[in-house]
């Protein structure tokens, strides 16, 4: 889910247990902090990207997040329910909650160049299949000539 503040942050909710909360302007390929099972993960508490504004008495290693939510009115929480019922509400810091100049900008660069990178892709394998066909057609012709 898209931070409704933030063009470059969004969060995924995974089966494990495990949200992840990414912040594109820092790092495109690994989220900036995780929350596994209500609790402060690895890079959460220690790094200040956010805090907890409600814990659980004890996390289940069984327990699947089913859904996240960015608060449109409260820019700085996130919510997330999970498989037991529970809703978490996390409070995130001002750097994760505050739009940075030229991050809509930014954001369609990304978009830009990912599209292109996808099309350059589609057109390899496109060419490949197209070679695959005409080399198999040319066998069959050099086959029926070498019987001559």
């Amino acid at each position: 889910k898209w931070s409704k503040v933030r063009p470059m942050v969004f969060a995924v909710a995974s089966a494990n247990g495990t949200l992840y909360v990414y912040d594109l302007n820092e790092n495109i390929g690994a989220p900036v902090c995780k929350i596994r099972g209500g609790e402060p993960g690895a890079g959460l508490a220690g790094n200040g990207v956010g805090s907890p504004s409600a814990r659980s008495a004890a996390s289940d290693p069984d327990t699947q997040l089913q859904s996240v939510a960015f608060n449109p009115r409260l820019r700085n929480t996130v919510a997330f329910s999970d498989s037991n019922g529970n809703v978490k509400v996390w409070k995130l810091t001002w750097k994760l909650s505050n739009m940075k100049p030229g991050e809509e900008r930014r954001l369609r660069q990304l978009a830009d160049i990912a599209t292109a990178e996808d099309q350059e892709e589609e057109e390899e394998q496109e060419e490949g299949e197209d070679g695959e066909k005409k080399g198999s057609g040319d066998e069959d012709a050099s086959d029926g000539s070498d019987s001559d």
